[in-house]
């Protein structure tokens, strides 16, 4: 896996990249940080698939419940940019929300996607969030497809 704003595509593999949306433009997330998701905050998520005759693209961004309605917006720009500008349309875009995600989407996070309380300030609402190590209790729900809230 890599992360956005860099486009890796790795032929023969299936890739996913990863960027959080902080002040409208795209953040990378570290590897380690896959499949956490705060609630406060959007996300686009690129998966690159195929072989070397042919490959193909699926971009999905993803609103958490608590975020801003500028980062919804700028995630929805952002994936559509990401396509025309390096995929020239041939990209499939999905919207996710949290809570309803598509099987495609929580494939990526097998064996579980996780749902954090707090996120970034918008670009907005400056805001502090996700001070100090705090104690955290999840619930978590689900057999297949699992998933973890804070």
């Amino acid at each position: 896996m890599c992360v956005l704003p860099f486009i890796f595509i790795l032929i023969y593999e299936s890739k996913q990249t990863i960027g959080r949306q902080k002040d409208f433009e795209p953040v990378p997330v570290p590897a380690s940080h896959h499949g956490n998701f705060y609630s406060g905050d959007s996300y686009i998520v690129l998966s690159t698939t195929g072989d070397a005759s042919r490959l193909s693209w699926d971009i999905h961004f993803w609103l958490g419940c608590k975020s801003t309605q500028d980062e919804r917006g700028s995630a929805a720009v952002l994936t559509v940019n990401l396509d025309d500008e390096q995929f020239h349309g041939a990209a499939v875009q999905h919207r996710e929300v949290q809570g309803y995600e598509s099987k495609l989407f929580l494939d990526y996070f097998q064996p579980a996607i996780r749902y954090l309380d707090g996120g970034h300030a918008s670009g907005f609402n400056h805001v502090t969030i996700n001070e100090g190590a705090e104690k955290r209790l999840f619930q978590i729900k689900g057999k297949r497809n699992v998933r973890v809230r804070q």
